[in-house]
């Protein structure tokens, strides 16, 4: 499901880049990333963005953009390191089956034991499709 290129990591099947277009408004797309789980969610149409940043408080316009229309969380839970489950609470967030920690579709901590949020992977949206850059 994914593909290297200079360095770089594209979400792919069967070798052909994946646009934010295919992947359903609202569904989490769940793929390993440097033998890490990542899930990557098509925002839906006034779902509003989760940073609370204007776009003059954003690094870059492309960053805005990026932020309203996909979002990558990590699927390790901050508290202890265990897989975190997608869509079975009833915000649709995510559930730490270890100690019981939920997260918000936007990887904010709902309910502890966490104090922290899910880690955001960092990616692009380009002409070839999403990119995920190698830490």
């Amino acid at each position: 499901m994914l593909a290297e290129t200079h360095g770089d990591v594209y979400l792919a099947h069967f070798g052909v880049p994946i646009g934010v277009c295919e992947i359903p408004p609202g569904k989490w797309l769940q793929f390993e990333l440097e033998g890490s789980p990542v899930f990557v969610r098509h925002r839906m149409a006034g779902e509003g963005s989760d940073t609370g940043e204007s776009m003059s408080e954003a690094q870059s316009p492309t960053e805005v953009l990026e932020s309203n229309v996909l979002i990558a969380l990590s699927g390790i839970c901050p508290h202890a390191g265990c897989r975190v489950t997608p869509g079975v609470i009833k915000s649709n967030g995510f559930l730490c089956p270890c100690h019981g920690s939920e997260f918000d579709v936007h990887g904010q901590v709902v309910k502890g034991p966490a104090k922290e949020n899910l880690a955001r992977v960092p990616h692009q949206i380009s002409e070839a499709g999403l990119v995920f850059h190698r830490k």
